[in-house]
């Protein structure tokens, strides 16, 4: 048992000296990094800059969908506001009916209104 391990550990120390050696002393492989690395120069790279300002005014495109944005912001502050209106609503109806409730219902009432706030606050 123990030359079978002796055996297999010079097996593996030859194969890793092996690709040891031919990863680094590939002399064909350095050189094709070598010409990757010099075909690449500072006259090849360009910058370009681009006017935002110019560009969003000119473009239809942005036109159209700033447009739709709008509309469905405006749909969904107008929902906010009618969700916020009838939760309010719901508290003071809570608050005006409070003394005929027992403290089951009143709790289970209050839990709903905690429920229905937290599910309206924005994120």
């Amino acid at each position: 048992m123990k030359n079978i391990s002796l055996i297999l550990n010079f097996i593996l120390l030859i194969a890793v000296a092996f690709l040891y050696y031919r990863t680094f002393n590939n002399s064909s492989n350095n050189e094709t990094v070598q010409e990757a690395n010099s075909e690449i120069s500072i006259k090849d790279l360009s910058i370009a800059f681009i006017n935002s300002d110019s560009l969003f005014a000119n473009y239809k495109y942005y036109v159209v969908v700033g447009a739709k944005l709008d509309e469905k912001r405006i749909k969904l502050q107008q929902e906010y506001t009618r969700r916020a209106e009838g939760l309010q609503t719901q508290i003071e109806d809570y608050q005006r009916t409070l003394t005929n409730l027992t403290i089951a219902q009143a709790r289970a009432v209050e839990e709903d209104l905690g429920r229905k706030s937290q599910n309206l606050r924005p994120y």
